[in-house]
């Protein structure tokens, strides 16, 4: 089993919550590849139930970041936590990324798994001394949902909260700036 996968286990552990992994198969779909990876996903979950943390597993066809966000809706989820897998750009006109679909459609924070070296478990990544917990406030109902998991992750790991307010200047704003 590789680390990648086991990076949300500190999380966790850290927050007593129960872990739902999911893999969303296409609607074409070849077999062997689908009990391939079903045979994957309850090994993960066996392993995990047996250090003590509650995990079970879905299968899924559909469109990844509907099927995701929709299954996160249904289980109830208060996180998503995606590790990307990095294509190279042809192969994204054809397949676009599952973390975009998401940012535009999931109703709970995503933590994106950065692309770095194997064993930074999240918990690792928040106990660097420069790190810190950013969340975007916009007024939304998702930046609403994020933000008291993103100060509880803050307390938690004793890191600066940042909050970002993203405003795209109007050109009222352009003018004042020039005169």
């Amino acid at each position: 089993m590789t680390r990648k996968r086991w990076q949300w286990r500190a999380t966790s552990r850290q927050f007593d919550a129960e872990i739902v992994l999911i893999h969303v198969a296409p609607i074409l779909f070849d077999t062997r590849d689908v009990v391939a990876a079903e045979q994957s996903l309850d090994d993960y979950a066996r392993a995990l139930r047996a250090e003590g943390i509650g995990a079970h597993f879905l299968m899924e066809y559909g469109d990844p970041s509907a099927v995701i966000a929709a299954a996160a809706e249904r289980q109830m989820a208060q996180m998503i936590i995606l590790a990307p897998e990095h294509r190279a750009l042809i192969q994204t006109l054809w397949h676009p990324r599952v973390s975009s679909g998401l940012l535009a459609s999931a109703t709970v924070p995503l933590f994106i798994l950065p692309d770095v070296a194997s064993e930074n478990t999240p918990a690792a990544l928040l106990s660097d001394p420069k790190a810190k917990v950013i969340v975007a406030v916009d007024g939304s109902g998702n930046a609403e949902a994020a933000l008291p998991l993103a100060i509880q992750l803050a307390q938690a790991y004793g890191r600066p909260l940042m909050l970002a307010r993203i405003v795209a200047r109007s050109s009222s704003w352009d003018l004042a700036l020039r005169q």
